[in-house]
């Protein structure tokens, strides 16, 4: 995530990129052509799912793809990293009252583990599971439960011993990322624009581990992303086998989104500087 900290009148947008990226000294073609189906095989199962990225036929007479680096990139713009903020801030819950705690057992691990709770934090975990399920919450509740009753036997624990209490409020099942995420959702920092944007790429980490990739792009909607794959090595047998390549790309956000690559990439190209250069004073420029 970057963003433009200057004080006072703000002159470029946030932006922020998920990157997976492969690199290595040479890939025979075979190699390759699986490493795109399996890329593209992330989008199965969604209407993206005969959507090629990567035209083949463009590395037909390619032998191997040598000294590669090969980068599948989702780009958010600003009203996606918004949207993402307020999936774990839950700002509609604010002051909202939770249901009082009558079992005194029950109130007794309730203070225990914080406190009264806050409705933000019970939202925030019951959206992620409507997210997991594509929008049906049976779904996202029998894959998420599923997930940690697998991890709780893995640990050699008991499966019933899912159940927890954590700030006060109960969970069947509270696996360590949505954890984190109810504590990011808590630890929000408002008035500070840096630590913002330190606390919105700890967001994404954490997303693009958990939320599978065709149901995330669903959720920012087309508006709010761009989806792409760069190729960069060279190919050999190819006459243009150094040139750089760009897949076909998924999402429509409104204008040139000419800083998909990110506010330094971006403020580099203008400047006609290497980004290497600002990234060794942390990215700040002026």
């Amino acid at each position: 995530t970057e963003a433009d900290l200057t004080v006072g009148n703000v002159k470029y947008p946030v932006s922020a990129y998920l990157q997976h990226v492969w690199g290595g000294w040479s890939m025979k073609q075979k190699s390759f052509f699986q490493l795109v189906d399996d890329i593209e095989k992330e989008l199965k199962d969604t209407k993206l799912a005969s959507y090629h990225l990567i035209d083949k036929t463009a590395f037909a007479t390619m032998k191997s793809l040598d000294f590669y680096r090969i980068t599948s990139q989702v780009s958010l713009i600003d009203k996606g990293i918004y949207k993402l903020r307020d999936l774990i801030l839950q700002p509609d819950a604010d002051n909202k009252p939770l249901p009082k705690v009558t079992n005194p057992l029950s109130r007794f691990f309730q203070r225990l583990s914080g406190g009264a709770g806050r409705a933000n934090d019970k939202e925030l975990y019951d959206d992620m599971l409507l997210l997991l399920g594509n929008g049906d919450a049976k779904a996202g509740y029998d894959s998420y439960m599923s997930t940690c009753r697998q991890r709780r036997t893995k640990n050699n624990q008991e499966v019933d011993s899912t159940v927890t209490w954590y700030q006060g409020t109960y969970y069947e099942c509270l696996a360590p990322w949505m954890q984190d995420l109810i504590k990011l959702g808590r630890e929000f920092p408002a008035n500070d624009k840096k630590a913002q944007t330190k606390w919105a790429t700890e967001v994404l980490y954490i997303i693009d581990q958990q939320i599978p990739l065709p149901l995330l792009l669903k959720y920012l909607g087309e508006e709010n992303y761009i989806f792409f794959v760069r190729i960069n090595g060279f190919r050999q047998g190819d006459e243009d086998g150094d040139l750089e390549f760009f897949s076909n790309t998924i999402g429509q956000p409104p204008g040139s989104f000419e800083y998909s690559n990110g506010l330094i990439n971006y403020w580099a190209g203008k400047a006609r500087i290497m980004p290497i250069e600002m990234d060794r004073s942390n990215g700040g420029f002026q």
